[in-house]
């Protein structure tokens, strides 16, 4: 009881001054995980139907401590639209909060190459806030404020946010309780109202590929502002292997530690669990806090089209392979009639020497045939390598580096970038690395350049120029047994 005495003389605040301004809204230490609990802009933003479980046991062995289980949903609907939706209980001692929200978010695509959009979104839904004072034992008996009992409300709620994401880089804010609304409880006196405080988030982050599309790094940060109550500043660091495994750790200011980290169980289900140690507050003398969280997606639409090409061509591949079956077996037929000409009579052998005439014309329509499904299996081939190419407008240039003969001093010249097919091997902030880079190709013999991407500020290195796509695809897949696993296919066609 000595506990909940404690967390009640906070809710003698809030029924003594009839409104309670504090940090109200439950926290999440995976918001890296699921983005779109922490901001609305993110629903629908994974071209796949996103669903997370989740439960957080905050303070352990400090009776009264937070619980929270959390379940969204979100998906994408259309071409530019996401939709979402979230429950969640919340439960501290003797408060409890129940939510239920809705969400709609638009994204602008700024580009179909890259990854540069804009995204706006907001959350709409209803809170259910109660009180339950019935087993807390009074320091004032019979007090006219507070009576033993159980007090319920229920309020609407919005959460609005945005976010802007490009090359890696994406910076929101969101504002959730953003019109204050007021959950009210009757009273034999007067009422009494819980007033829901609007907060504001802010978070940055920017993922890095530090080896070859297999690890990554991600520094991040979140800004939480909480009018009347002390705010929040965290500090994270996440590498991630691929999409198959990360480990992370975070820093939240003058509050303690967290180490989390998550992994593919399934192709698509996920886990991932985080661990807090508290330096300061109730949060230092508990055993910690923890969260776990269960993550699926399905119906992926990435490349839906080129999937559906592929498809359409295995079934023709099918087709093929099925007649090429039928014309081995007549052909097999016509031998066995062969086989058995000294046998038949006149009338047989006639039928058998007909049939004899007829095999050199079936196996050639089989030749035929086997060409069609070789070209086929290549077409299917080279549909999936297309996966791997970009065609990207902007202003590309072929920079050198030079000397100068006026000045005698080095300098970097630049040309246009000629039309044609590129296998790209690596890309570089700097020109002095990606330089570096390609000087073991062109020692060896090779024609490597190096070519700027004016318009981004990036330095690829462009290991081969192609007249055609079929034969840079054919290179690419070369570069790729050589060691290059990453490599991939520009299209050029020119600049702006």
């Amino acid at each position: 009881m000595k506990h909940i005495y404690k967390i009640f003389s906070l809710g003698l605040l809030m029924f003594s001054f009839a409104t309670a301004n504090a940090q109200q809204m439950a926290q999440t230490n995976l918001y890296l995980v699921n983005r779109y609990i922490m901001n609305p802009a993110n629903a629908g933003d994974q071209d796949q139907l996103s669903g997370y479980l989740s439960h957080r046991q905050q303070w352990v062995n400090i009776e009264g401590a937070p619980r929270t289980s959390m379940l969204s949903v979100h998906s994408p609907v259309g071409k530019n639209v996401g939709f979402g939706g979230t429950i969640m209980s919340d439960k501290t001692d003797i408060f409890e909060r129940l939510s239920v929200n809705l969400t709609y978010a638009y994204h602008i695509k700024f580009s179909k190459k890259i990854k540069h959009s804009l995204s706006l979104g907001v959350s709409g839904g209803f809170l259910q806030n109660k009180i339950d004072v019935t087993d807390v034992r009074m320091a004032a008996p019979g007090d006219v404020v507070i009576s033993p009992g159980k007090f319920n409300g229920i309020t609407f709620n919005v959460d609005a946010g945005l976010r802007y994401n490009i090359y890696g880089l994406e910076i929101g804010a969101a504002v959730p309780q953003l019109l204050e609304t007021k959950v009210k409880y009757k009273r034999e006196i007067q009422d009494q109202y819980y007033k829901l405080v609007r907060h504001y988030m802010f978070f940055a982050s920017y993922k890095i590929n530090i080896s070859k599309h297999t690890w990554f790094v991600q520094p991040s940060g979140v800004y939480r502002y909480f009018p009347y109550s002390k705010s929040q500043f965290d500090a994270n660091l996440n590498f991630y292997y691929k999409d198959l495994a990360w480990v992370g750790g975070t820093y939240r200011y003058d509050a303690g530690y967290v180490v989390s980290a998550g992994f593919k169980v399934a192709e698509q289900i996920s886990i991932a669990y985080a661990y807090e140690f508290g330096t300061t507050g109730i949060a230092a003398q508990s055993a910690g806090s923890h969260e776990a969280m269960l993550s699926f997606h399905l119906f992926s639409r990435k490349n839906q089209k080129q999937d559906e090409e592929i498809a359409r061509l295995d079934e023709s591949q099918m087709s093929i392979l099925g007649m090429v079956d039928s014309l081995n077996n007549r052909i097999d037929s016509l031998y066995a009639l062969q086989d058995s000409a000294g046998k038949a009579n006149p009338e047989q052998q006639k039928e058998i020497a007909e049939a004899v005439k007829r095999i050199d014309l079936v196996e050639n329509q089989m030749k035929a045939f086997e060409g069609q499904l070789s070209d086929m299996e290549t077409e299917v081939d080279f549909m999936k390598m297309r996966l791997d190419t970009l065609e990207i407008k902007g202003s590309y240039k072929q920079v050198t580096r030079v000397m100068d003969m006026n000045t005698g001093k080095e300098k970097i010249q630049s040309v246009p970038l000629e039309k044609g097919y590129y296998v790209v091997v690596e890309s570089f902030r700097g020109f002095d690395n990606a330089e570096r880079y390609i000087k073991a190709f062109n020692e060896r013999g090779e024609k490597a350049i190096v070519v700027h991407n004016v318009d981004r500020g990036w330095y690829y290195c462009y290991l081969k120029k192609f007249d055609d796509l079929k034969t840079a695809l054919v290179a690419m897949e070369a570069t790729r047994k050589n060691g290059f696993e990453d490599a991939w296919v520009h299209i050029y066609k020119g600049g702006k």
